[in-house]
């Protein structure tokens, strides 16, 4: 959750990844179709320092 214009918004992962792909393009976006894939690959789902 951020705060913008002094209203807090929730962001999701999709976003965030979203916006770094679209600037930089240096990560997927993690979206469905991303999340579907690490599920077939047996890998984790979720960016953090428990994953």
């Amino acid at each position: 959750m951020i705060k913008l214009m002094g209203q807090s918004v929730n962001v999701t992962e999709t976003l965030v990844t979203k916006v770094i792909l679209g600037t930089i393009g240096c990560v997927p976006a993690n979206d469905r179709f991303f999340q579907n894939g690490l599920k077939m690959q047996t890998m984790t789902q979720s960016f953090g320092e428990e994953a």
